[in-house]
């Protein structure tokens, strides 16, 4: 069959260019493409122990579809699950790293070559695999069949372009798309794109990466900064990285030229980096309180870092209008839609590539403002600030858009259940 043939073709071509592995992870770890310490588990080599117990394979080709299945890992770690989490780049192994639950271990995913899937396959002997990668690989995806282990692909979307591209090797498509034993799509149309494919299953539940429940708050904090702050115009810089606290002081010092009892509220993405942020603010001639050292907001506070943690869900409460961080320095920015959520009207600077298809979406709801230099910053959060009309419609499409996804967790937990309890056997 022209199907066998083309699979042995690739099989041949993947053991062939084997060969040659070892000097190409070699070049990808000078270049830090690749862990200096890790790579070997790139062949399925591990020092890392199996957990006792069934273990769920979950992976995140990267960062975005890392970020996809995060909330439903610590929801399946928290339950008690053995969780083992892969990735395929350096980036999201640092992406991750402060962010894994107990329970959840990380690796390299192997290179989709059988003797090296072997060894990672008796190794972890995962009883159900979940993932989040827009590539199938072929011997990853065939060998997972022939081990009786349902593959899951979560979060599942797929182009047009793409679909096309499979349609055109009819016989491949049928035989790896057929192997997926359910597919939760983001849309409608990724469903149905998968079901042309050869996919026996399919379900539209929602986007994962949307699934995010309210940040909690304290009521009487938000009581006594409210009564501190008195009618100003607040605007909030969430998650700051290093680079972005001179462009945040800066556009901070612009707002205050047309309102010069604007209030800057920082909640620095590291909160131990606030003494070194409170110098580059005072070096630009602001006025700073500090909340992790119980410094007050007064008429004279300019800027107030909150460097404490897990108090954002106060802070989106607080200032209707948010710049979201990481997205001038170091890039590739923060999560939206928490903050979308709460109903703020969000801007963000050029690389929110972490966050694509959220940012590109709220970006054509009217909802968010992407700005390409810093010098527009001050500038755009001014013209905000002066049309309070317009922040409330930004904030309540953000909101919408959101709130779209609304149990999209619970939906894929309910098709998941039959996996979960016990191995499936096929």
């Amino acid at each position: 069959m022209a199907e066998t043939a083309l699979l042995r073709v690739y099989d041949f071509a993947s053991a062939t260019a084997a060969l040659i592995m070892p000097l190409w992870l070699r070049r990808r770890v000078a270049i830090g493409k690749e862990s200096a310490t890790r790579w070997r588990e790139r062949y399925g080599q591990t020092a890392a122990q199996k957990p006792s117990g069934p273990v769920i394979w979950c992976h995140a080709a990267s960062v975005g579809e890392t970020t996809s299945i995060l909330p439903l890992i610590k929801v399946l770690a928290a339950r008690g699950h053995n969780i083992l989490l892969t990735t395929g780049t350096v980036t999201s192994e640092q992406f991750v790293r402060d962010k894994l639950p107990a329970g959840v271990t990380h690796q390299f995913a192997p290179l989709d070559h059988r003797p090296w899937l072997r060894r990672f396959f008796d190794h972890w002997q995962p009883m159900l695999a979940l993932r989040v990668d827009s590539e199938l690989w072929p011997n990853t995806i065939l060998m997972l069949r022939e081990r009786s282990i349902p593959v899951v692909q979560v979060n599942a979307r797929i182009s047009h372009p793409a679909t096309q591209r499979w349609a055109r090797i009819p016989e491949i498509a049928l035989r790896l798309f057929g192997s997926i034993e359910l597919v939760l799509a983001q849309s409608e149309a990724d469903r149905a794109r998968y079901e042309i494919l050869g996919a026996k299953k399919t379900s539209a539940v929602g986007n994962l990466k949307l699934a995010q429940p309210e940040l909690p708050y304290d009521p009487q904090a938000i009581t006594e900064l409210r009564a501190a702050i008195g009618p100003r115009p607040v605007w909030l810089a969430a998650s700051i990285h290093p680079g972005e606290d001179d462009i945040v002081g800066t556009a901070q010092r612009v707002v205050m030229e047309s309102q010069d009892n604007a209030l800057l509220i920082i909640v620095p993405r590291h909160p131990e980096r606030a003494t070194e942020m409170a110098k580059i603010l005072l070096s630009k001639g602001l006025s700073i309180a500090r909340r992790g050292q119980n410094e007050p907001i007064n008429r004279r506070t300019q800027v107030y870092i909150a460097d404490t943690m897990g108090e954002l869900g106060l802070f989106y409460r607080l200032a209707k209008v948010v710049f979201i961080g990481k997205s001038f320095s170091v890039g590739g920015g923060q999560n939206p839609a928490e903050a979308a959520l709460l109903r703020c009207a969000l801007a963000w600077g050029p690389d929110m590539s972490n966050f694509a298809e959220i940012a590109s979406e709220l970006i054509a709801r009217q909802a968010a403002l992407e700005i390409t230099i810093p010098s527009e910053l001050g500038k755009t959060i001014s013209r905000l600030l002066a049309d309070p009309a317009r922040v409330e419609t930004m904030g309540q499409a953000a909101s919408n858009f959101v709130s779209e996804s609304a149990g999209t967790m619970e939906r894929v937990l309910d098709k998941l259940a039959p996996y979960l309890s016990q191995p499936v056997i096929r």
